[in-house]
């Protein structure tokens, strides 16, 4: 080969890193575009979906506030009243008998997990007295951290002021170790299909995720009973629920073989 060819082919040489290289350069620069534009995109639907969050945080706080006021706007005698209704339709869902059989002890399988009932809430405390005069086997939570367990209560002589100066079993009660107990769940709003919407905190949320295989039932008045509510994915639905005006059921909500088999 001689000189002149040689000088040919190192221009061609040069010619085709200069292509590659402007072919890189083209590539490098689409990818950062493409790049910047995946970012963009992120950055919008991460401030879409920031937007539509606090939309719906916001939906919530606004039903909070109204079913609290509606519950403040209820008279004693209206209070008392629905109250009563609720308590006869609960007993009636969980079906217990009027006397509970001696050798059904406090650390049998099934139990009732309730809660104390606080300020403007429909009120427990009539249950629980129904509960304890059968000797049905009764546990109500204590939060604890950030999560919160059930324990064994057998009176008011057991509960002691908690968590928001809610009432709360005391230091010397036994914890309740039931997976399948019925639990009575409050909430301040509720929709026929199960949603529930509850104070904020998320404790029964993580209970129910943690225990899964318990039977929960809600009771609210009948006016928190709503259309629809805005829900999360870690909302947990109920499986019935309970008003002083009706008894809705999302899912089969019977006493448990087990319980029945010792009442009868």
């Amino acid at each position: 080969m001689d000189e002149k060819e040689i000088d040919r082919e190192k221009e061609n040489n040069l010619k085709t890193d200069q292509k590659l290289g402007a072919d890189q350069s083209t590539m490098d620069q689409k990818t950062e575009r493409d790049q910047k534009d995946q970012k963009n995109q992120k950055n919008q639907r991460t401030s879409e979906n920031e937007e539509e969050l606090r939309m719906m945080q916001e939906q919530r706080r606004q039903i909070r506030r109204e079913m609290k006021h509606q519950r403040a706007e209820l008279s004693e005698g209206e209070r008392k009243a629905k109250d009563r209704a609720i308590t006869e339709n609960l007993l009636a869902v969980l079906n217990f008998p009027d006397h509970f059989p001696e050798h059904f002890s406090d650390h049998s399988d099934v139990m009732v997990y309730a809660y104390a009932s606080f300020g403007t809430e429909a009120n427990t405390f009539l249950l629980l007295e129904a509960l304890w005069r059968r000797k049905i086997p009764t546990a109500l939570p204590r939060v604890e951290g950030n999560e919160m367990k059930f324990y064994l209560v057998s009176g008011r002589k057991d509960l002691t002021e908690g968590y928001m100066g809610i009432l709360e079993p005391s230091e010397q009660c036994l914890p309740a170790q039931s997976p399948r107990a019925v639990v009575i769940t409050p909430g301040l709003a509720f929709t026929k299909d199960g949603k529930r919407l509850g104070y904020g905190g998320g404790f029964y949320d993580r209970f129910f995720e943690a225990e899964p295989l318990h039977r929960k039932v809600a009771i609210a008045y009948g006016f928190q009973v709503v259309r629809d509510l805005p829900s999360q994915s870690w909302d947990v639905r109920v499986d019935q629920l309970v008003t002083d005006e009706e008894i809705i059921t999302v899912r089969n909500c019977s006493v448990p073989s087990q319980l029945r088999a010792k009442i009868h």
